[in-house]
């Protein structure tokens, strides 16, 4: 396992390791939304008889669910930027990385590299 930072976040590089990755549209999830569940994790999260991967599960199941709601302007519903952005994960595929699998949804992409 090799750490190293740029100065804000680590990055945790695991050699031939499997990595699974998703992001979002910005208007995906509305900053209310988050905030809710947010609160609502960090409460159940100083629960002492709260198992904290329990916890953490069920908060990004939410999200993830909520996700599925398509909220907000769903861009990657257009087949052009879909396309766009498959472009993009393919791109260095074989080189950088292996690219294993890709979901795009109207708001939101999910990829195994």
């Amino acid at each position: 396992m090799i750490t190293r930072t740029r100065g804000y976040l680590p990055h945790i590089d695991i050699p031939l390791g499997t990595y699974s990755v998703t992001f979002r549209l910005y208007d995906s999830l509305p900053q209310s939304v988050y905030l809710h569940l947010r609160q609502e994790f960090d409460r159940r999260r100083r629960i002492n008889d709260q198992n904290l991967l329990v916890v953490l599960n069920e908060y990004k199941m939410k999200i993830e669910k909520y996700l599925d709601t398509s909220y907000g302007q769903c861009w990657l519903r257009n087949p052009r930027i879909a396309t766009l952005t498959i472009d993009a994960l393919k791109k260095y595929d074989g080189q950088s990385y292996v690219l294993h699998a890709y979901t795009i949804m109207p708001n939101h992409v999910h990829v195994l590299f």
